[in-house]
């Protein structure tokens, strides 16, 4: 009796064990397969649509979604089924309001009053509705490219990006701040044509110094 106890106790121990191990296994795996989504959440339902440049994924033949949650450096995309919100490298457009609620949101519109010439709270706000309805005219009803390397922006749902405006040659990016409604902020990269972070930073800036000189947007205020 003694040996039959010690059996059964031996059983239930090994029991336990395969059940703890199979449980760690499904959520190693559901851990691997989310990660794995997050790094290219195109990857499942756009094949035969994505081009790999450089490191991104090239995405053609987007097309712009009406949202209220787009502005002038962030809105959503859809790319045959699916959707996305990206946000564009490099380029910060101004807010479209001034909160009553949030501190942090009321500094970085002055935050953006400064980068700009020293412009007002209220006028960031006018520059930052000029820059969304820019964006959008240039987007709307049009096909365009965007890359992407899948990389979260805080934690969103979000995607950093680059923009290829539709017949053209150049990133939306350069547009914003040639336009003068855009100041050189947020995270850069390599470009998806392989100019470095700090080539591509000074082009902005070479831009953004010609169209201070012709007070272009907020230069002009």
């Amino acid at each position: 009796m003694v040996m039959k106890g010690k059996q059964r106790l031996i059983f239930r121990a090994i029991l336990i064990l395969i059940i703890l191990g199979g449980a760690y296994w499904k959520r190693t795996q559901g851990e691997q397969q989310g990660s794995e989504t997050r790094q290219s959440p195109s990857s499942s339902s756009q094949s035969g649509t994505v081009e790999k440049v450089n490191g991104y994924d090239k995405l053609t033949g987007a097309r712009l979604i009406e949202n209220e949650g787009n502005d002038g450096d962030s809105f959503f995309v859809r790319v045959g089924e699916r959707e996305y919100q990206f946000r564009l490298y490099y380029v910060d457009t101004p807010e479209k309001y001034i909160s009553d609620r949030w501190e942090s949101q009321r500094k970085r519109v002055a935050d953006q009053g400064k980068d700009l010439g020293g412009l007002s709270d209220d006028q960031v706000v006018v520059v930052g509705k000029a820059a969304k309805e820019h964006t959008l005219d240039l987007l709307r009803g049009k096909s365009f490219t965007v890359y992407t390397k899948w990389e979260e922006v805080y934690d969103s749902d979000r995607y950093y990006a680059f923009v290829k405006l539709p017949g053209g040659e150049f990133y939306l990016s350069e547009h914003l701040i040639a336009s003068g409604l855009a100041r050189i902020h947020t995270k850069g990269e390599e470009t998806p044509d392989g100019r470095s972070y700090y080539d591509y930073k000074a082009h902005l800036e070479g831009i953004e110094k010609k169209a201070r000189a012709a007070e272009m947007g907020a230069w002009g205020l």
